[in-house]
C-alpha cells in the first residue's frame, strides 16, 4: 500500500511538471526582474534620491489600467524624477542656474496636459502649478541676492518630495477612483475629506519648515527673508482656498479667516505698509508663528466659527 502511494505521488508530480511546461512555458523572470527582485527599492527605475524614494517601482505603470488620469500622474513622476536625477548632477558640480532650470522645467514638463481632465484635475496637478508659481515667486523676491539661486533649488527639492507624497497617499488611492467610479456610493468621503485636509496643511509646514529655522528663541530664514514672506503668503491663502472647498469647512471657518487675514498682512508688509509688522525681524517671526498655530489648529475637533 505504502508503495502504491509514493508510485501514485510521483506520477501527479511529473503530471504537473509538464502541465506547466506545456501550459506556461518554462519559468522565466520579468524583463523588469533587477528592479524588482535585485532592486527592491525600485533604483534601476527611479535614481538615487528620488521623489519617490522607497516607493518600489512607483510610477512605472498606471495603477488603474486603461485609467488616463492615473497615467497621467504616474507620467507626471517619472518626469519628475527624471529632472531630479538631472538636477543633482548639475548641483554635484556647484551649477545652481542650472540645477534650478533643471527642477523648474521638469514641474512645467509635469504640468503639461492636466487640462485635459475635467474639473481641476488631479491634486497632484494642482501642487505641481502651484510649485511653479512659488519657485517664480521665490526667484523674483531673491533677484540680487549671493543666496537667491539656491534658495530656489533647495526649496523644489523638497518641493518634489511634497508633490510625490500627494500622488501617492491622496490622487492614487483616493481622488482618481473618485473621479473614474462617478463618486460612487463605496468612496470613503471622510477618510478622503482627512487626507485632503493633511494636503491642506502639508503645503503650508512646507514653506513654514523649508524656507526658515525655528530655533525657538527667533525664526531664521533660509535665504532671502523676502522670499520666505512671500512664499508663506501665497500659500497660505492657497491653503485657505482649499479648505474652503472642504466637507468640513465650516469646522475649520476660523482658521480659514486668519489664513486669509495672515496673508493679507503679509502682502500690506511686502508692499511696504509697516503698520503691523514694524520690522523685518518682527514680520518674519510672527507671520512663522501665526500660521504655525494655525496649522495646529487646522484638522482639531471643533464647533468653527459658522461664517
Amino acid at each position: 500500500m505504502k508503495s502504491f502511494f509514493l508510485s501514485a505521488m510521483l506520477a501527479m508530480t511529473i503530471a504537473v511538471s509538464a502541465f506547466s511546461q506545456t501550459t506556461m512555458g518554462p519559468a522565466t523572470l520579468p524583463a523588469n526582474a533587477q528592479t524588482v527582485i535585485g532592486d527592491p527599492m525600485g533604483y534601476g527605475q527611479m535614481g538615487y534620491g528620488s521623489p519617490n524614494f522607497g516607493v518600489p517601482n512607483f510610477g512605472t505603470q498606471p495603477m488603474y489600467p486603461g485609467d488616463p488620469m492615473s497615467a497621467w500622474c504616474n507620467n507626471a513622476l517619472r518626469v519628475l524624477d527624471q529632472a531630479r536625477m538631472r538636477a543633482r548632477m548639475a548641483y554635484a558640480y556647484g551649477d545652481y542656474a542650472v540645477t534650478k532650470q533643471h527642477l523648474v522645467t521638469g514641474l512645467t514638463q509635469a504640468g503639461a496636459s492636466s487640462s485635459q481632465f475635467r474639473g481641476t484635475g488631479p491634486i497632484t496637478a494642482r501642487a505641481i502649478q502651484r510649485g511653479i508659481t512659488l519657485a517664480a515667486a521665490i526667484d523674483s523676491a531673491s533677484a540680487g541676492d549671493p543666496s537667491g539661486p539656491r534658495t530656489v533649488v533647495y526649496f523644489l527639492f523638497k518641493y518634489y518630495d511634497f508633490i510625490a507624497r500627494v500622488a501617492r497617499d491622496l490622487d492614487l488611492p483616493f481622488y482618481i477612483p473618485y473621479q473614474n467610479c462617478g463618486m460612487c456610493g463605496d468612496f470613503n468621503e471622510t477618510l478622503f475629506e482627512r487626507k485632503f485636509t493633511e494636503f491642506a496643511k502639508e503645503q503650508l509646514t512646507n514653506v513654514l519648515y523649508t524656507l526658515a529655522e525655528n530655533t525657538g528663541y527667533r525664526v531664521t530664514p533660509v535665504g532671502v527673508p523676502r522670499a520666505f514672506l512671500t512664499a508663506l503668503a501665497m500659500t497660505a491663502g492657497a491653503t485657505a482656498q482649499d479648505l474652503r472647498g472642504s466637507l468640513w469647512s465650516r469646522r475649520y471657518a476660523c482658521e480659514i479667516i486668519q489664513l486669509e487675514q495672515l496673508c493679507a498682512r503679509i502682502n500690506a508688509y511686502l508692499s511696504g505698509s509697516r503698520y503691523e509688522y514694524p520690522s523685518e525681524f518682527e514680520a518674519v517671526n510672527a507671520a512663522f508663528r501665526e500660521a504655525e498655530w494655525i496649522v495646529q489648529r487646522i484638522g482639531t475637533v471643533g464647533t468653527g466659527c459658522f461664517r
